[in-house]
């Protein structure tokens, strides 16, 4: 007790025992008896240092001061999140300058408020509170400390962007909101960082607006690009009502999770007449039943990542003006490779015309000589050809080695048109000194000088290879290739491959 009467200022809570609680109030009482005697000019001084003490007595004697930090935490909390002070602008003001008028009391409430993150997990922002400047948002994000934040917009009819990283529980807001309540919206970003989700926030999701839907982004006319993300058990998608037939950018990524009704997402590409990007990642093993055609006249791009052990949507779309399509199987085993090459040689039967200019393949592990002579003669026109994360390359380059005469067929040689070629990933130790041998080969085959032109029957001279850092060729190697004439040679940091 005696270091409470020697501390000119209390910064924390105090523990007293019952003697020193009787100890105390008897000190009050005799300090405010003598207080009444010294009523004269002469002893001014001496009243002046009573009241002194007197005040430091009653402080340390205060109730509050007693009370453990974590229930003055709890207190202060459910003085800042009130939800019955957010009907006006007005009351929100109330509500987001409560931190700072409880710290305003004393120092030992600054404190308490400071170290608790969650008093500033919910933020408000208005478009026209100049007060709240870059400074100011970051400040109170750092005594957040990276807890879920909840932020209420004022200004979402303004937004013309939006881009949401973060849990499920912090997506029920939006559930809550009407349509038309961003009209000005063109791109929207919703990833979903969560592998489980509890049964209550699976309850508020499935109850919170009338219909059990997310209408906020109906009413929203400028919309054209959406990104939806999940790892999550729960699909957001087939939980929003989303304008397919006006979008012009779709990607849609839920491959941590089995859809329960895949089919749902072979039903809403049939509502995208519009779309020019689609890019689809489905988890491995999801099973896509026949289903009718998904036609889609203005599709440019088109990524599909899928287990290749079943139908995938590649099996069901039709796109007439591809140029550049994009396909990965991260498995390792063999038959479903060889079942995504059927369902790539049954798309291109599907295609009218051979307008395919780039063709891109991610995570192939197994790329035998029978994937890649099944594969690679099925688009003739490509002239961009990226392989990122591909499995061994032998085969790979071995077929693309030139070997013809001007005598050749050219529709007999594996990609005639290429131009641009990408070697991107896969070896951390680099490639194996085999495939660097093969790589140099198929390159120098694929390049010759202008009055070599005419011996190579229409074929596409290579003018531009791109590797990565993760390739480690030797310096010679390099040097070799960067010394043909009109061949641009690129290494990339390996950041760009991911």
């Amino acid at each position: 007790m005696a270091k409470y009467l020697t501390q000119s200022r209390i910064e924390g809570p105090i523990w007293l025992g019952k003697d020193e609680i009787s100890f105390l109030r008897a000190k009050v009482s005799d300090t405010e008896t003598g207080l009444k005697n010294l009523k004269t000019r002469k002893f001014r001084l001496t009243l002046q240092r009573r009241k002194d003490e007197l005040k430091k007595l009653k402080n340390i004697l205060s109730p509050i001061r007693r009370l453990p930090l974590e229930v003055l935490s709890e207190i202060f909390v459910l003085s800042c999140h009130d939800d019955g002070f957010r009907d006006s602008p007005a009351d929100i003001d109330t509500v987001q300058y409560t931190p700072f008028t409880i710290s305003s009391v004393c120092v030992a409430w600054k404190t308490v408020v400071h170290d608790t993150p969650k008093i500033w997990s919910v933020l408000h922002l208005q478009l026209d509170d100049t007060s709240k400047d870059q400074a100011w948002v970051q400040r109170w994000l750092s005594r957040s400390r990276g807890i879920p934040l909840e932020l209420h917009l004022q200004f979402r009819h303004q937004i013309r962007i939006l881009d949401f990283w973060g849990p499920p529980e912090a997506i029920v807001a939006l559930f809550r909101l009407p349509s038309s309540s961003i009209p000005l919206l063109e791109e929207l970003s919703l990833t979903l960082k969560s592998f489980t989700i509890s049964r209550p926030l699976k309850w508020n999701i499935a109850h919170s607006p009338p219909s059990g839907k997310m209408e906020f982004l109906l009413g929203s006319p400028a919309l054209q690009v959406v990104k939806i993300v999940e790892c999550s058990d729960i699909s957001i998608i087939s939980k929003s009502l989303i304008p397919f037939a006006q979008l012009t950018s779709l990607k849609i990524d839920h491959a941590h999770h089995l859809l329960k009704n895949p089919d749902r997402i072979v039903n809403l590409l049939q509502q995208c007449s519009n779309i020019v990007v689609l890019e689809i990642c489905m988890p491995l093993g999801q099973q896509f039943s026949p289903a009718s055609p998904i036609l889609l006249p203005l599709l440019q791009s088109l990524a599909i990542r899928s287990g290749g052990n079943d139908m995938s949507p590649l099996c069901h779309i039709s796109a007439p003006f591809l140029e550049d399509l994009s396909l990965s199987c991260p498995h390792n085993l063999a038959q479903n490779h060889h079942r995504l090459c059927e369902e790539v040689l049954d798309f291109q039967q599907r295609r009218s015309s051979p307008t395919l200019s780039s063709l891109t393949i991610r995570e192939i592990k197994w790329m035998d000589k029978e994937v890649v002579s099944t594969l690679l003669p099925a688009f003739p026109s490509i002239r961009l050809f990226r392989m990122v994360n591909v499995g061994p390359k032998a085969d790979l380059f071995k077929c693309l080695t030139l070997k013809v005469s001007k005598y050749d067929n050219p529709k007999a040689i594996v990609l005639p048109h290429l131009t641009h070629l990408e070697v991107l990933g896969l070896y951390s130790h680099g490639f194996p000194f085999w495939e660097r041998e093969l790589l140099c080969d198929m390159l120098l085959s694929r390049w010759w000088t202008e009055s070599e032109e005419s011996d190579h029957n229409g074929l596409n001279c290579l003018r531009k290879v791109t590797f990565d850092q993760q390739s480690k060729l030797y310096d010679e190697e390099i040097a070799r290739i960067s010394g043909l004439a009109g061949l641009e040679v690129t290494v990339l940091p390996i950041s760009h491959t991911k």
